[in-house]
C-alpha cells in the first residue's frame, strides 16, 4: 500500500471564445483613427450618452426578444495598442450587480482590412462561465448568446456611430 493521503485537484471551468465581425463603410485610416481615440469615447460611441468616465455602467439587454431583460454592466477598457492592422483596444465587461452569475468578459476590438479596400471591426472576446459545471451547463443553454449578444450589440452600435456621416 502506497503511502499518504489521495489529492483531488479541479482545473477552472474552460475559457469560451467568441469572434464577431462588423463590415463598415469607411475606409481601413479612418477606422483605425477613430480606434486610437480616448478609450472612455469608444464606450460613449457605443453605447451614447455624454458620460467619458471609466469604467462606464450600461445597461445591456440579455436577449434581442425579451428586452425587458437588462442587466447593469461595468464597460471598461485599455488604452489602443498602435500597430496598423493589428492595432486595437481591449474592452472589458463585467455586471454590476449578480456579479457571481455572469462571467467577466475581455475583447480585443480591431480593423481587420479586406482586399477589397474595405474593412471589418471584429471582436475577439473571451470569458469563462461562473460557477463552476453547473455554469459549464448553463453557458451551453444560456450564457453563450448572452455573450454574444453583448459582443454583437456593441459592434453594432460601434459601427453605426462610425458609419454616421460626418458633418
Amino acid at each position: 500500500m502506497a503511502g499518504g493521503a489521495s489529492s483531488v485537484e479541479w482545473e477552472p471551468a474552460r475559457e469560451e471564445h467568441l469572434r464577431v465581425s462588423l463590415p463598415v463603410s469607411r475606409p481601413v485610416g479612418e477606422i483605425d483613427r477613430i480606434l486610437h481615440v480616448e478609450p472612455a469615447e469608444l464606450i460613449r460611441l457605443a453605447y451614447g450618452g455624454e458620460s467619458l468616465a471609466m469604467p462606464r455602467i450600461v445597461r445591456l439587454r440579455l436577449s434581442r426578444r425579451l428586452s425587458r431583460l437588462e442587466v447593469p454592466v461595468e464597460v471598461d477598457c485599455v488604452t489602443p495598442v498602435t500597430g496598423g492592422a493589428e492595432a486595437g483596444i481591449t474592452i472589458r465587461w463585467r455586471a454590476a450587480a449578480l456579479e457571481g452569475f455572469f462571467p467577466e468578459m475581455s475583447a480585443d476590438l480591431h480593423v481587420q482590412p479586406h482586399s477589397s479596400g474595405g474593412a471589418s471591426l471584429v471582436l475577439d472576446a473571451r470569458y469563462r462561465p461562473p460557477g463552476g459545471l453547473l455554469g459549464l451547463l448553463v453557458d451551453q443553454l444560456l450564457g453563450r448568446f448572452v455573450a454574444a449578444t453583448t459582443a454583437q450589440q456593441f459592434l453594432e452600435r460601434l459601427a453605426a456611430s462610425i458609419d454616421e456621416p460626418v458633418a
